[in-house]
């Protein structure tokens, strides 16, 4: 992806993260199958080291499966949308990457 549509890309997530977090923050609630599936996915990894979310957004699952004990990194490709994410949650010691940035490293590698 090259650079120009990247930052539309980014602009895009931008214009709408603060309301996207504020419309899906809490969205887990009212789904309690998606919750069983994490809470499937919880129990095989505990204790099994850190747990990697690509396109986090502003941290509906990353905040929940933090909130049961899991060590969580996120990358998303949208500054504001992990900028939502620490405002929200601003005790999480995560390490946050742009998605992008991290895909053209891996790319250089596979060249």
């Amino acid at each position: 992806m090259d650079n120009k549509r990247q930052n539309e890309r980014n602009k895009a997530y931008s214009k709408i993260a603060q309301k996207y977090k504020n419309l899906f923050i809490n969205e887990l609630q009212k789904k309690p199958i998606d919750r069983k599936i994490y809470e499937l996915f919880f129990e095989r990894v505990v204790n099994k080291g850190e747990i990697l979310e690509i396109g986090c957004g502003p941290g509906e699952i990353s905040n929940y499966l933090w909130m049961k004990g899991l060590e969580i990194a996120g990358i998303d490709c949208s500054n504001e949308m992990i900028k939502q994410l620490r405002n929200t949650i601003g005790r999480l010691s995560l390490m946050w990457a742009m998605f992008l940035s991290l895909i053209m490293i891996m790319n250089l590698y596979m060249e």
